[in-house]
């Protein structure tokens, strides 16, 4: 008469309830949710016709607050104090339901990511198999294909730049060890010989086996604008000291030519004194001591 007769502990839990008085008694229509009512009524009466269990069969039960709980369940005839009645074995499937969710919704938003242009990948790495599904854009990033890609991770690290492939080693190895987060930059070389610059981050997945979901993203152009920006600096720089090179060079000129210039004119004055008939001995020695002070200046701002 589609009454429960009995629930064990797991069934009570699942249903939110505290005992079981709260469940037996009631209709299999109370807590079967509405979108899967009639399919299962069908399996129910068929199994009773039969006499044979139904196959599992994904569904959804309504637990006593009124919330849907994901299900896997399957029907078995039996009978109960005399009459026909129906065993139904069931298995808590939201932790798997709700991963499946997580990846369907980080692939649409992908998707979208890729179709507006941006070079946002997708990846999802099984931590206990060690293997990953990627995005389109992770295999144009990577410049492989799904025919020359095995889905392992160990294959992909493998075309990481030699440069940066043990810091990010480390990092899956820290994933690996209980870790909940990996964030990494490195350069892929590609089958092309071309460099790919790829910035990464991935979180565990908090329900069902573990998992980390991830984006990759090609900071390609951005690298080289840095590159450029940074060679635009050196270049500015280098012009920077020569410019201070050259105006220091023309500061020192100017300063030794002034005393130089004073030492040629003494000298001179002093040949002029000693040409004179007689000679001006005390103009050409007073000349001459001026033109030993101006190189001694001269020797001074060299010195400096």
């Amino acid at each position: 008469n589609d009454r429960i007769v009995f629930v064990n502990p797991f069934g009570i839990k699942l249903l939110g309830a505290q005992n079981a008085q709260q469940i037996i008694g009631k209709n299999i229509s109370e807590i079967i949710h509405p979108d899967y009512l009639a399919t299962i009524k069908s399996r129910i009466l068929k199994t009773y016709e039969t006499g044979s269990g139904s196959p599992a069969m994904e569904s959804a039960l309504i637990s006593l607050d009124g919330s849907p709980v994901d299900i896997e369940a399957t029907a078995i005839p039996i009978t109960w104090e005399g009459s026909r009645a129906i065993e139904v074995v069931i298995r808590d499937v939201r932790e798997r339901k709700g991963a499946e969710q997580t990846a369907r919704t980080w692939q649409r938003r992908m998707e979208l990511a890729e179709r507006a242009g941006l070079s946002i990948g997708l990846w999802d790495w099984d931590i206990n198999t060690n293997t990953v599904v990627w995005s389109e854009e992770l295999y144009r990033q990577f410049g492989l294909t799904k025919e020359t890609f095995s889905g392992r991770v160990e294959d992909a690290v493998a075309w990481i730049h030699p440069g940066d492939r043990p810091t990010v080693e480390e990092a899956l190895r820290r994933v690996s060890a209980g870790g909940r987060e990996f964030s990494s930059q490195f350069r892929v070389v590609r089958p092309s010989g071309t460099l790919c610059w790829i910035d990464t981050y991935g979180v565990v997945a908090r329900e069902g086996p573990p998992r980390m979901l991830g984006i990759g993203i090609d900071i390609t152009n951005l690298k080289k604008t840095e590159q450029s920006l940074k060679e635009s600096k050196i270049e500015m720089a280098h012009m920077v000291r020569v410019a201070i090179a050259a105006e220091l060079t023309a500061s020192i000129a100017h300063e030794i030519n002034q005393p130089l210039t004073a030492v040629v004119t003494d000298v001179s004055a002093s040949l002029r004194w000693l040409g004179q008939h007689p000679p001006n001995l005390e103009e050409a020695r007073a000349a001459l001591t001026m033109a030993i002070r101006e190189a001694n200046r001269a020797s001074d701002v060299i010195g400096r």
